[in-house]
């Protein structure tokens, strides 16, 4: 399984408990067996720092596509090539209780929330 997690123009990279909300999921999509994580966020925000010292289980790969609407369905189009299992699709700054994250990983797709 593949996640994509994406930041749109404007948003700043919230913060709970030390680590970024992107850190957070990272750590629980990798729980759930993902293994491989797209993050698309504009080229002129720079990605912040893992700050929980302990290894992460997933492929971090950034993209240079921008989400530039509010609609992140839009960008789905240009990820055929990049994307070629069934996936998550979360903003970077969702805080997810990881029990629905296993529910929908659970479910056939598509599945959305």
């Amino acid at each position: 399984m593949q996640a994509i997690l994406y930041k749109i123009p404007g948003q700043e990279w919230r913060w709970l408990g030390g680590m970024t909300l992107l850190e957070r999921n990272l750590r629980l999509l990798s729980r759930l067996g993902v293994e491989k994580a797209l993050i698309l966020h504009p080229p002129h925000d720079r990605m912040p720092p893992l700050m929980v010292p302990r290894p992460l289980t997933i492929e971090v790969v950034r993209s240079s596509l921008e989400i530039a609407t509010a609609d992140p369905l839009t960008i789905l189009p240009a990820l055929r090539e990049e994307v070629d299992k069934p996936f998550f699709l979360l903003d970077v700054n969702l805080l997810v209780d990881p029990r629905v994250l296993d529910t929908i990983a659970k479910q056939p797709p598509p599945c959305f929330i």
